[in-house]
Formats: structure tokens, C-alpha cells, sequence
């Protein structure tokens, strides 16, 4: 779970940098909307991917559930280090500002690391999913013989 709270975290601070970079591309008039769309798309996509891995992760750790958030880790890391290339790219342009190269530089940084904590927390999923799903399956039989248990104490009580 460490990793995963490491990959909040920098969702977080990616999403200062681009909002950041994005207001230092709109003062200085700069031509790279494209950069400016792929910043914001990438921030809002990996907010819903934390928000809903985490949800998954705490109430529905089962099967299909687990093979579907491997696919979006496998998917996402992949994204990560495209944008880290497009961001680089963009940061080595002679035509832009000393700012926004900073920013382009800051965000192709965030994106290269969330590419490696992705790439380790789906290995890490990949290699312990049947521990996961066995935890989720054992927190159910909790429950069940938790809500037995206390259906036999209501009806001894009662009478």
C-alpha cells in the first residue's frame, strides 16, 4: 500500500505543476495548447484512476475487480511514459519560455515517476492478487459469522 499512497501524492503534486505550467503557457501567449489539453486530460484521468483504485482496493477487492485495475495499471504506466516523452519534447523546444520549460520539465519529471510507481504497484498486484482477493473473501466469512453470531445472541436474549 506504500506504493500506493506514494502514487497519491504525486497525482497531488502533478496536478499543482500542471495547473502551475498551465497559467505561466496562458500569460505568456505560448502556442502549446496541445501540451496545455494533455497536462489537464492526463491530471483529471489519473484523479478518477486514484479515486477509484482506492474504492476497489478498500470495499471491492474481488476478482474481476482486481483483473480490471491490472489492466488500468498496465494501460496507465504505459501513458505515463509517453507523456514523459511528449513533455520532454516539448521542454527541449527553442521556441518556448525559460518558465515553461520548467514547468514541462517538472511535469515530464512527475509523469516519469508515476510511470515507475505504477509500473511496481501493478507488479505488486499482479504478483499478490490471490492474496487480495483471499483477504477479501476472508473479511466476508468475518462478517457472516460476526452477523451469525450476533443473530444468535438477539434470539437468546430475547426469550
Amino acid at each position: 500500500m506504500t506504493a500506493w499512497y506514494l502514487s497519491l501524492l504525486l497525482v497531488a503534486i502533478g496536478f499543482l505543476v500542471v495547473c502551475v505550467a498551465i497559467s505561466y503557457m496562458k500569460s505568456n501567449n505560448a502556442e502549446s495548447s496541445a501540451a496545455a489539453f494533455a497536462g489537464i486530460w492526463t491530471m483529471l484521468l489519473l484523479i478518477a484512476v486514484s479515486v477509484s483504485t482506492t474504492i476497489i482496493m478498500r470495499r471491492f477487492p474481488t476478482s474481476i475487480a482486481i483483473g480490471f485495475l491490472l489492466g488500468i495499471f498496465f494501460i496507465l504506466s504505459n501513458q505515463m511514459l509517453i507523456v514523459f516523452a511528449i513533455f520532454i519534447y516539448h521542454a527541449k523546444s527553442e521556441a518556448i519560455d525559460k518558465d515553461i520549460k520548467q514547468g514541462d520539465n517538472a511535469f515530464a519529471a512527475f509523469s516519469f515517476m508515476l510511470f515507475i510507481v505504477y509500473m511496481v504497484f501493478g507488479t505488486m498486484l499482479a504478483v499478490f492478487r490471490k492474496d487480495v482477493i483471499q483477504e477479501a473473501k476472508l473479511n466476508e466469512e468475518e462478517e457472516e459469522s460476526s452477523s451469525t453470531e450476533k443473530g444468535k445472541n438477539d434470539n437468546t436474549t430475547t426469550h
